[in-house]
């Protein structure tokens, strides 16, 4: 029953994506079956060996989880720096470097990965956005269309979200509006859904846009002064309400029912909501660290799921249940 809440929480972000070339391989399967059950070392150094013998999706998948501190951390919180290195990058240097570069060499995907965890190396381009799209790392594609924003590319960031809107979901719906405007202080007509031919449906528009809802997906909190906070009743219920409300963000409900009592829930979720803020994991706070091979709907369904919200809300100074 719990499997099937989670995967209908997942479904408005799922969708078709483009294969990867390896990812039926036998011993790649069962390492992803491995992470998935909790089995860290078994399936990171399967991963590892995989890897150096250049197999693309186990560096991809091994990078991405090397870059996700609540999920790799507590695993190599007792290894030395050397173990770690060993375990988790590809050995070039002294201290190693990230598997992502070899692969990029010659898999799309790897490269657009690898122009959003390392800004400013390749120039930004919107087809790392698409390719990012087309294989499934909304995610990422997300960051990176803030990435071609600060480039100075922010009418082609607001073309991509508009065109896969529904992909992107709230978070995305956010950023749009924020291009809209900024685009529109330039003197620039952003991209516009059919009808927007007078300025009160586009201020309708843009307002449904920048909804609390969508803020709240995009960043975890709202603009108000002071932010709201748990502490404060009304607050409280708000963020409790803010996390029903958002799909990304809705897994917390199912960890709060899992975890704690039914007096405490509304102050998990409020709680838990300030923490994830916190923690700096939005957008997309609880999306599996490589979308591409591992489905959102996948992990969340996944025996590891809970421990690592728990991990992550930690880094958000999460007080637990009460």
């Amino acid at each position: 029953m719990l499997w099937a809440v989670m995967y209908v929480l997942a479904c408005a972000q799922a969708s078709t994506a483009q294969d990867i070339d390896g990812t039926d391989d036998p011993r790649f399967v069962q390492a992803k079956q491995d992470w998935l059950a909790g089995e860290d070392m078994p399936a990171l150094e399967e991963l590892a060996a995989l890897a150096h013998e250049g197999h693309a999706p186990a560096k991809i998948l091994l990078s991405r989880i090397a870059a996700t501190p609540h999920v790799i951390d507590p695993v190599t919180q007792t290894l030395d720096r050397k173990a770690k290195i060993a375990l988790l990058r590809e050995p070039v240097g002294l201290s190693g470097r990230d598997w992502l570069v070899s692969a990029a060499e010659d898999n799309d995907l790897a490269h657009a990965l690898w122009a959003v965890a390392a800004p400013g190396k390749i120039a930004p381009d919107a087809e790392v956005a698409r390719t990012l799209i087309a294989f499934g790392e909304i995610k990422p594609a997300l960051i990176y269309a803030l990435a071609l924003w600060k480039a100075g590319k922010g009418e082609e960031a607001a073309q991509i979200l508009h065109e896969h809107e529904a992909r992107f979901g709230a978070a995305g719906q956010d950023f749009l509006g924020f291009l809209l405007m900024d685009l529109a202080i330039g003197g620039t007509v952003g991209p516009l859904p059919d009808g927007m031919n007078t300025p009160a449906k586009l201020e309708a528009y843009l307002h449904a846009l920048r909804s609390d809802e969508n803020r709240f997906a995009y960043s975890g909190t709202l603009d108000t002064s002071p932010l709201l906070h748990p502490s404060r009743e009304g607050d409280r219920e708000r963020l409790a309400q803010l996390v029903h409300a958002v799909p990304a963000v809705r897994p917390l409900v199912l960890f709060c029912e899992a975890r704690c009592g039914e007096r405490q829930q509304e102050m998990c979720l409020a709680e838990g909501a300030w923490s994830l803020a916190k923690a700096a994991n939005h957008p997309y706070p609880f999306a599996s660290p490589a979308q591409s091979l591992i489905e959102d709907a996948t992990y969340w369904a996944s025996p590891r799921f809970f421990s690592d919200v728990e991990h992550l809300l930690a880094r958000g100074d999460w007080l637990g249940c009460r």
